[in-house]
């Protein structure tokens, strides 16, 4: 896929190219489209204190693209390990896998949001 980047608006990187989680992720669900997911799944009302919506699912695979901070990661983990133990049913099948995008620390980004290294670190506690 592309590499989508943008200018940076942080004090001391400003106009310095950083990674695009926006963009990034647009071209994730529009990809996943062209395949066939269905992205913006909402959430069964009886589970809406856990969000919204999931990002794309298709046949018992769920997608969450994560390029945010910790809070976002924990919580998109917990909620999908909780609809693949409940097989919370998205698009007519229960779920029985979850994937979880988000980048490597290998490109500059915003502060505080996350990266893969992160996260196996934080599993790993």
């Amino acid at each position: 896929m592309p590499l989508h980047l943008k200018a940076s608006s942080q004090a001391g990187l400003q106009g310095y190219p950083i990674f695009d989680p926006v963009g990034t992720n647009e071209y994730i669900k529009t990809e996943l489209v062209n395949l066939g997911w269905k992205p913006n799944i909402s959430i069964p009302k009886q589970y809406n204190f856990l969000g919204t919506h999931i990002d794309a699912g298709k046949a018992g695979a769920i997608v969450e693209n994560q390029f945010s901070n910790y809070p976002f990661l924990l919580n998109n983990t917990i909620r999908s390990e909780f609809f693949f133990k409940a097989e919370t049913r998205f698009s007519g099948s229960a779920t029985k896998l979850v994937i979880i995008i988000t980048k490597a620390h290998m490109f500059p980004a915003s502060n505080s949001t996350l990266y893969y290294e992160q996260a196996v670190r934080f599993v790993q506690v």
